[in-house]
């Protein structure tokens, strides 16, 4: 009889579900483990008893969707606008046509080789007439002589513009057939615009009893300060504009704003009968 009581309270037990604290298998509020701790009792189980109906677990776990950030857009860099840089003038000059202004006389052979350069560059030009050369040859192909330029007119060419090198022969060594043609080479350096043009003016060509031509004239400094040593050339143009030859001389001492005069001749041409125009330059010789 003892033995089916306690076997009755046993079962009456299990069967009422009994305040045993086992481990809670409810779902937790933060999703911990099963095997966490129970909950401790909410405030408003601790103030007293509410009417309001307590949120199930289920409910309290439910979290609220995350809102994803939203991308801030970058701003489209905008372009720098560079200037296109200005096409820098370059300096180029190129050769002409060589001439031959040769003539006997008392047994000698006087004259000049000339040879034309012309500026097609967009700056000033320096030409260089000691590394610029010459050769002659004689109606066979032989080297008569070869040797470098003496003076160039101008020494400072602008764009655009025509000059000269030149040449002096006087030899008795060969015959004016030995001087059959002429093969030339010119060189030049890029130079600046000069600060102040040397002008020449009140100029005088005329035929000279020694000589084949003889020029004279003034060349004036508009600059600010003195040149020590001013080189003059008139070059002698046929009604075709070739060059005929050429006289040079130097001036010496030219004060700022004042002028000094100059005179030269030439070999070549032989008189003034075939000159039809004359063009003078004048440049700073730099000694």
């Amino acid at each position: 009889m003892r033995a089916i009581a306690a076997m009755t309270l046993a079962l009456a037990v299990m069967g009422c579900g009994g305040t045993a604290l086992a481990p809670s298998t409810a779902p937790s509020l933060v999703g911990a483990p099963s095997s966490s701790p129970p909950l401790a009792p909410t405030e408003a189980a601790t103030i007293g008893a509410s009417d309001e109906p307590t949120a199930t677990a289920t409910e309290d776990a439910t979290a609220a969707p995350t809102v994803a950030p939203t991308a801030t857009a970058e701003p489209t860099p905008t372009p720098t606008t560079r200037p296109t840089p200005e096409p820098q003038p370059t300096a180029n000059a190129e050769k002409g046509d060589t001439f031959i202004r040769l003539r006997e006389d008392n047994g000698y052979v006087r004259g000049q080789i000339i040879l034309e350069v012309i500026n097609t560059g967009g700056t000033w030009v320096e030409m260089s007439p000691f590394q610029s050369s010459y050769t002659v040859f004689d109606e066979s192909g032989g080297i008569t002589e070869a040797q470098s330029f003496f003076v160039a007119a101008p020494e400072l060419l602008p764009p655009g513009e025509t000059g000269y090198l030149f040449a002096d022969i006087f030899t008795d060594e060969y015959d004016l057939e030995d001087y059959a043609r002429v093969e030339a080479d010119g060189y030049y350096d890029e130079a600046d615009e000069p600060d102040a043009m040397l002008t020449v003016e009140n100029t005088r060509v005329r035929n000279d009893r020694f000589a084949g031509v003889g020029v004279n004239g003034l060349v004036r400094n508009p600059g600010a300060e003195r040149i020590d040593s001013v080189s003059v050339a008139a070059v002698f143009l046929n009604a075709q504009g070739d060059p005929l030859g050429a006289a040079y001389a130097y001036a010496e001492n030219v004060e700022p704003g004042g002028t000094r005069g100059f005179e030269a001749t030439s070999e070549a041409p032989p008189n003034i009968d075939a000159i039809a125009d004359t063009k003078f330059f004048a440049s700073d010789a730099g000694f």
